[in-house]
């Protein structure tokens, strides 16, 4: 069972490269969600915080995992729309990990539609670079094999 935040696993999941964490593993994470919380709640919540930390360490998979929860638990609207760009996002940077470019391309073609006409106020208040990581995942598809 995972710790408190920001533990990471210790190895990031590929499909088909390494193996998969245990049932259960990020239970505890997803349980920080709910939809009873508010936006500013499950902003500070554990599976938002350590899906920031999942991402920026390049647990790609782990991150969809712990994000999931918290779009589930966010009412229609720009913040739904901000995570489920994140969970793209990480999608991206899994398919760019598995060598799988025409999927990035796909998925951060997503991740702009999705963060078209957000507002520039998202990135700050969920304490995520969105735009930043997605620049970064294209220039690096360049790279790839």
């Amino acid at each position: 069972m995972p710790e408190r935040w920001p533990h990471l696993p210790d190895h990031a999941y590929v499909p088909g490269r390494t193996a998969r964490h245990p049932d259960g593993w990020f239970d505890v994470l997803r349980a920080t969600a709910r939809a009873d919380m508010s936006v500013d709640q499950l902003i500070e919540s554990d599976a938002w915080l350590t899906g920031i930390a999942y991402f920026e360490g390049a647990f790609f998979w782990e991150a969809h995992e712990v994000w999931e929860a918290v779009w589930l638990a966010l009412p229609e609207g720009d913040e739904r729309r901000f995570v489920q760009a994140a969970i793209q996002l990480a999608n991206a940077g899994l398919k760019a990990r598995m060598q799988r470019p025409n999927a990035v391309v796909r998925l951060l073609q997503i991740v702009s539609a999705l963060s078209e006409d957000l507002p520039d106020s998202c990135e700050d208040r969920f304490g995520f670079p969105l735009q930043a990581h997605w620049q970064r995942l294209h220039e690096e598809l360049v790279n790839l094999p």
